[in-house]
This record gives structure tokens, sequence and C-alpha cells, in this order.
């Protein structure tokens, strides 16, 4: 079977996705617009600091290939090279190479500063000695290498050489340190010369970095250049070109061997989320506190009286209670809870009403069946005395039996005297239901009032040779009616002398707590199911097992009323051998 009722979600947790989608929108379009904003002056700043990257090495240096280079930063990458007119590539930093103007041995012995001879040296990055020092042009301070010595074979302006030596200035020097050694960069017995430089660049190839332009994925900076400088060649100055989130500007300078280019790569919305990652902190902590507070006066507000209400509702409850703190300051909340309120109102009044209904319905139905069943009480009980007292008063109106005279007018007088006792039992029961009984309260000893009573009954327990066993506390003070207390003990302790048979044992016990004073009656007697148990306080109830005669089945039910009169209770319990009666007052 398909189940047609549909999952609705729940409004709390709606309501929280809600509000953390109305910040977190707002606050993803507001963190986007700034980053774009500070995005926007990282390139201008990028474009200003290397869009004339290219004039500004060439300005720097009179070294042919001394104008490339090529490094990197925490978030950029540069490079460059040299192209011919034609936009052949001649080379570029990616390679690992020395720029300089040489010296002949004499020339460099006689402080010859400049010659105008210019040469490049490709050296193989493996055989870089571990005690090469890498030096900063410009900054005398850390400048260390004065001069280069160079072994190997020179072809026109192209240098390969075998060994490169480097002269330490002090405090490493001065001496002249390995920088470089390929023994087998010449085959052997080739004709080597010795150069000297003062005058030099050193060019080291970078790591290879991977990245995208456009869509097309380069392993390198590098070659990413090679393959733009062509297109750019014949426009000098700085082009700016965007793939996504990154920048890439390039610097085009004329050269004596063509055309320099420079690329600087980047991602200035990078650089600009690091320099604002506080900003989005701050920012969204004080949207999750916003978000905290809008979420608690909505719940208290517009959720909580909903909330109440279903419950109400649900349980069914007459009166929506409501704590200070919950009344509601809202108008539109205000008015539902009012509202509530008097259909609250209206509906306990209606509930009241249709209480009081049932009640008088159930009254007149139990007043029907008390009617009945009295009669048909009452209609049992005196049928057998009358009859008795017809049978005997008809045998002395014929004369029968004159020698048994005296007998049948004890018989008839012990009937009569038991339907009066019967009778005066049922004014009591009835004054007692109708609670036209006033106590007479007084103090006085409930043990030694059941003492007497039990004196009383002495010859009926040695008559059917019952065992008494007796717990009574002293004093045990109440503040009751005498009779009437002399009455339920007496009804009790009766009811348990008639329903025990011979032999049996009845057990009497008085004891009194700091706030109360119980009587207990026990008796040996067969066992009583729960449900009669429930039954023996209610007028003419007896046991289908009881002989006739044997009592009218009020007895119990005055008791419990009179205990009740007294603000008590009063108990049945089943035990192992009979049962037990207790009054707690």
């Amino acid at each position: 079977m398909t189940d047609t009722k549909k999952r609705r979600p729940r409004a709390r947790p709606t309501l929280t996705g809600l509000l953390c989608l109305a910040m977190l929108v707002p606050w993803l379009l507001c963190m986007g617009l700034l980053t774009a904003v500070f995005a926007q002056r990282q390139a201008e700043t990028m474009l200003t600091q290397y869009g004339s990257q290219a004039y500004e090495a060439l300005a720097e240096t009179t070294l042919p290939w001394g104008s490339v280079s090529g490094w990197r930063t925490l978030d950029m990458q540069f490079t460059s090279a040299l192209f011919d007119t034609q936009g052949t590539c001649l080379g570029g930093s990616w390679e690992t190479f020395l720029s300089l103007e040489y010296l002949t041995q004499e020339e460099y012995e006689t402080g010859v500063e400049a010659s105008g001879r210019y040469a490049r040296a490709i050296l193989d990055p493996d055989h870089l000695t571990d005690n090469i020092t890498f030096f900063l042009e410009g900054d005398t301070e850390f400048q260390l290498t004065h001069a280069l010595r160079l072994e190997g074979v020179l072809e026109g302006s192209q240098f390969t050489p075998v060994t490169v030596q480097q002269f330490y200035l002090p405090p490493l020097g001065p001496d002249w340190g390995d920088m470089y050694q390929n023994p087998d960069a010449l085959a052997p017995g080739t004709q080597t010369v010795t150069l000297y430089a003062t005058n030099f660049h050193l060019c080291t190839a970078l790591e290879n970095s991977p990245l995208t332009y456009r869509g097309t994925r380069y392993d390198s900076l590098a070659q990413l250049v090679q393959n733009l400088g062509p297109d750019f060649i014949e426009k000098w100055g700085t082009f700016s070109l965007w793939s996504g989130p990154n920048l890439l500007v390039l610097s085009v300078a004329p050269t004596d061997q063509g055309f320099l280019v420079y690329g600087a790569w980047s991602c200035p919305w990078l650089q600009a989320a690091r320099q604002l990652w506080w900003v989005y902190l701050l920012t969204l902590g004080l949207c999750v506190l916003l978000l905290g507070v809008l979420r608690r006066v909505l719940v208290r507000e517009l959720l909580s009286p909903i909330q109440q209400l279903s419950q109400a509702l649900d349980t069914r409850q007459k009166w929506l209670l409501l704590r200070p703190s919950q009344v509601c300051r809202w108008q539109e909340s205000h008015r539902l809870q009012e509202q509530f309120q008097a259909h609250g109102a209206e509906y306990r009044e209606q509930k009241d009403e249709i209480q009081r209904l049932n009640q008088a319905l159930t009254y007149a139905q139990a007043a029907e069946e008390h009617r009945r069943t009295f009669t048909s009480h009452m209609a049992h009980e005196l049928k057998t005395p009358l009859a008795v007292i017809h049978s005997y008063a008809q045998g002395l109106q014929e004369h029968i039996a004159e020698d048994k005279r005296e007998k049948y007018l004890a018989t008839i007088c012990s009937e009569a005297e038991r339907m009066n006792g019967m009778v005066l039992e049922l004014l009591d029961l009835s004054r007692l239901e109708a609670g036209r009984v006033k106590l007479r309260r007084e103090n006085f000893s409930l043990s030694q009032l059941t003492r007497s009573t039990l004196e009383k009954l002495a010859p009926t327990l040695e008559a059917k040779g019952l065992r008494l066993s007796t717990a009574l506390e002293d004093p045990a003070p109440v503040l009751a009616d005498r009779g009437r207390m002399a009455q339920v003990v007496e009804n009790l302790l009766t009811n348990a002398v008639k329903y025990t048979p011979a032999g049996g044992e009845i057990g009497v016990e008085v004891a009194q707590t700091d706030h109360h004073t119980t009587l207990r009656v026990s008796n040996d007697c067969p066992p009583i199911p729960q449900e009669e148990l429930e039954q023996l306080f209610e007028p003419f109830y007896r046991r289908e097992d009881a002989a006739p005669g044997e009592g009218t089945g009020l007895g119990l039910a005055i008791v419990g009323h009179i205990v009740q009169l007294h603000g008590g209770s009063c108990t049945a319990q089943a035990t192992q051998t009979g049962v037990v009666f207790t009054v707690t007052l």
C-alpha cells in the first residue's frame, strides 16, 4: 500500500538552513566583490612592477644575454626568452648558462676592465659543484665573486667550458674555487683556451611548474612564453593576458639579437585571498553571531508559540500555560496565543458541561442499578426470616406442637431481632452514603478500643477453636469518633471470626508512625481473587461460597464509609493463607 502522506520538513532545521543560506549568499557576494577589488589592485601592481621588466633588464647590463633570467617567489613565476627577428627562440631562462665579456690572461693580469668581446657558455646543471656561490649582481656588500676563469673551446660567441673557477674575495678568499667541472664536454686531445671575465651573468634553470593557460596544459611558464612569444615580437610594450583567475604579464623589448620577452605568471585572486584571510574570518564570525541571534529571536517569537499550540492540541490541554518569558512580543504570535486561550476557555466550559452531564447520567444509572440491587438484596434478605416467622406463627396459631411453643417464640424473636439489625444497618449505611452522619471526634487509644472488642469476642473465638495473635502498640492515640471506630473494629473482627475456618488463626495489629495510626486484621480463609477483593467494600456483597445467613454484606461497606468519613483509607489484600484488612487514620 502506497503511503500518500507526504513527509514534510521540520520548521526549526528548515529555518536554520534558510537563515544560513540568507547569510552565506550575501557574505559570499560581498567577499567575492572585495576579493575582486583587491585582485584588480594586485594585477595593477603586477603590471606596474613587471610591465617594463624587459626594458629595465636591458638597461641594467651590456651583456648580450645578461638580461635573460628567471626566478620564482611564493606567489609568482618569472621567465624570459630571446627571439630573433623571425620569431625563432634563441634561448631563455630555462637554460643554465653564463653570459660574459671575456678577457685574455694578459688583459686580466694587466687590469683591463672591458674588451668588447662577448661569449655565452652553456652549463650542464649536473656538473655544478657544491661550493658554487650564487652572487647578487649590483649589491657590492654581498659580491663575493670577483672574477671567473674558464677553460674550454671558443667558437665565435659560443664557449664550451670544461672547467669554470671563481675567485673569492675576503672573507672566503682570496683564492680560486671550482664552480663547474665537465671533463666530458670535449673530446680527448681537443685544444682548449683559458679566458677570464669580470663582467658576467649567471642564469640558472628553475624547476618546471605545470600550469594551464586558457584550457591548454603547459609543462612550465617557459614553454608558455616560447609558444606565445612569436605573436608579440612585432608589438613592443606590455600585455596583460587573463586565464581564469590567473594573469600573465608579457613585457617585449627589442635587442641587438632580436627581441627580449619577459613573462610573469601569478594569481591575483589567490594573492588577494591571502591578504584578506583575516577579513574572511572576522566577517564570517560576525555572520555566525548574527545568525545565532536571528535564529533565537525567530524561534522564540515565531516557532515556539506554534509548537506550544501544536503540543497543547496534541495533548488536548484545556489551557495553554505560559511562563512570563514565553509571552510573545510580536503581534501575530500574540494574537494567536490569545485566540487559543479564548478557544481553550470555551472548550473547557463545553468539556465541563459534558463531564457534568456524563456524571449525572452515570449517577442516574448507578442509582437505578443500586435501586434494583437494593430491592433484590432486601427481598432476598427479608425472605428467609419472614418465612421462618410466618411458619412458626402459623404453627402457634394452629396449636401444633404445644410442647414446643417456647422454642417457636424464641425463634420468632431471634428472626425479628435479625431483621431489626439488618434494618438498622441499612439505615446506618444510608445515612453514611448521604453524608448525614456527624462525627464527634475525641482523643482515645485505638489499641485499648481493640482490646475491649477482642474481650467481647473471646467466647466466640474459643468456641470455634481459633488462634489469636496480637501486636497492639500503646497508646496509639487517634482523634476520631469513638463510637464509629468501635463499629469499625467490631465489624472487622466479627467478619474475621465469621469467615475463618475452625482451628484457623486471626491476627490483629495496631501500629503508630509519625503521622498515621494503622489497624490490620488478618484471618485464614480460602484464597480470594483480586477482582473479588475490590468488591468486598460494596453493599450487599457476599462471596458465592458464603453459607446462608452469614451476614448481610453491609458490615465492610459501613467500615469503608466510616473510615472515608474520617479522612482515612481502607484496603483489602490477599495473603498466602487468607486476607488482611488495613485501616489507616
